[in-house]
């Protein structure tokens, strides 16, 4: 007998809405989501549009604990609260559903620009903290 699936909830970070119903509006719309980079400097790549996704996002309003939102990246942000957005959709509280009978499916574009940014700013971290203790090099 083969294993049976039901969408029971879904939750959108899209460059044309952060929730279900404006999505779906600009969807029916047929409006873009693309519009000039505003993510990082573009001056030296050759294209400077792109559908970066939520403009208005605040991921402290999904992370919890609130504090954890500065540790993710945004898409990973991105993630966490498409999720709790769907566990809202589906009316589903925090223990409503064994980890083991629940899933997600995810789509996502990959790791963005501000993703490298935020890896190069913790490992200059790492760098300066390795520096000031006095140790000559890293031992690989």
């Amino acid at each position: 007998m083969a294993e049976r699936v039901v969408v029971t909830g879904v939750g959108v970070v899209t460059p044309v809405g952060t929730d279900l119903a404006a999505f779906a509006g600009a969807v029916r719309a047929g409006r873009s989501g693309a519009a000039r980079i505003t993510a990082f400097d573009c001056a030296g790549f050759a294209t400077r549009i792109a559908a970066e996704g939520g403009p208005e996002f605040d991921p402290v309003a999904y992370a919890h604990p609130a504090k954890s939102a500065k540790l993710m990246s945004r898409a990973a942000a991105f993630a966490v609260a498409a999720a709790a957005m769907a566990r809202e959709d589906a009316a589903l509280g925090p223990d409503a559903v064994a980890g083991d009978r629940l899933g997600v499916s995810l789509g996502a574009g990959g790791m963005g620009p501000a993703d490298v940014d935020m890896v190069e700013g913790q490992l200059e971290t790492v760098v300066e903290v390795v520096r000031r203790s006095g140790i000559e090099a890293f031992a690989i």
